[in-house]
């Protein structure tokens, strides 16, 4: 009994550091959102940073393509050390809200849960996750919460456990009004539904970044389509969420070493082409937690027009649960600029 008292204290402590720092990023000001509007519901983004602080670039997409949702990632779960030492599912990298969101775009609180933190702390996860959540809403002046998501990539050996933290997350929300939503990847669609009210299917993510050989594991055909292949029926309205960020792969000697997210690799003086996206360290420099190397390589990976356009068409006509929605992910100005206005009116077109 001490020990589960201290592993909610935690959770507890870090939530009153977070509401004190968030209440002097945002200067006392309340993200005017949920005023009681309607949205279309049809259009929406995830925004996956940890400072949520919105340019004039990511303002303008947002009107200039009709956007009334925003899917905005508010902490991940990971398998930490509580006060006894002991590893427990503890929050990480909780969002600062240093600016406020257009008020007629409805905010969706989105929660990463690791598969490791659900074998350490899933049975007790739900009531800590949930109060969190309410907490950072109320902080940040985030009224009329319609919805809730949980994002896992839930194991066959976790499936059970993630399932009930769904269960015990939903029955709290629908007290408050709240629906509670679960992204859904594609090797999930066979196993039954979760026991939440809608789900988000991630049409990314679809190949394996630790082979070197692979030919673009953010999204292919080829690695979509066996799942896909026959009509699904689910049993959740679901709603799809299409990629449209860039990353590089480095490998050192074939094998995997880490994702570069914010690399220029334009620089000649760091990176050398190698042909067909690849590119060769010229130049050792370090990066984020790691060193590249000369010698290493670089994949750089990001979905091109057609491949979403065939990936969508087809996920569109096996899928026979309802199709809510078109997500993309994720609201980043330098990735979306890749596309153009009409190409991305198409992604997000029904």
């Amino acid at each position: 009994m001490r020990s589960k008292a201290r592993w909610y204290a935690a959770w507890c402590m870090g939530l009153l550091f977070m509401t004190s720092l968030v209440a002097c990023k945002s200067g006392g000001m309340k993200a005017a959102q949920g005023n009681g509007e309607e949205t279309s519901g049809k259009r929406a983004v995830y925004y996956w940073k940890t400072i949520l602080r919105m340019s004039d670039e990511d303002l303008k997409f947002i009107k200039s393509h009709g956007i009334g949702k925003m899917y905005v990632r508010f902490f991940d779960v990971i398998e930490g050390t509580d006060f006894d030492g002991k590893r427990k599912a503890l929050p990480e990298a909780t969002l600062q809200f240093e600016e406020t969101i257009p008020k007629d775009i409805e905010i969706v609180p989105v929660v990463f849960i690791t598969v490791e933190s659900l074998r350490e702390g899933g049975k007790d996860l739900a009531v800590p996750l949930y109060t969190r959540v309410k907490a950072m809403c109320e902080a940040n002046g985030i009224e009329n919460l319609r919805e809730i998501q949980l994002d896992c990539d839930w194991t066959v050996s976790t499936r059970d456990i993630f399932y009930k933290v769904c269960a015990e997350v939903r029955e709290m929300a629908h007290r408050d009004g709240i629906d509670v939503s679960a992204t859904i990847r594609l090797h999930q669609l066979k196993s039954e539904a979760p026991p939440v009210d809608r789900g988000v299917l991630m049409l990314y993510n679809t190949g394996n970044i630790y082979d070197e050989k692979e030919e673009n594991s953010i999204l292919s055909y080829e690695n979509a389509e066996p799942y896909l292949r026959q009509s699904i029926k689910f049993d959740l309205p679901l709603s799809l969420a299409l990629p449209t960020y860039q990353w590089g792969l480095l490998y050192r000697d074939g094998e995997f070493m880490c994702i570069l997210h914010n690399e220029d690799f334009d620089d000649e003086d760091t990176f050398e082409s190698m042909g067909n996206n690849r590119m060769r360290v010229i130049e050792s420099s370090y990066t984020g937690d790691m060193w590249m190397l000369g010698g290493d390589e670089v994949r750089i990976e990001w979905p091109d027009m057609e491949t979403i356009r065939r990936v969508k068409k087809l996920a569109m006509k096996q899928i026979k649960d309802p199709i809510e929605e078109t997500i993309i992910y994720h609201l980043d100005a330098t990735n979306l600029a890749k596309y153009t206005f009409d190409e991305m009116e198409e992604i997000l077109g029904e």
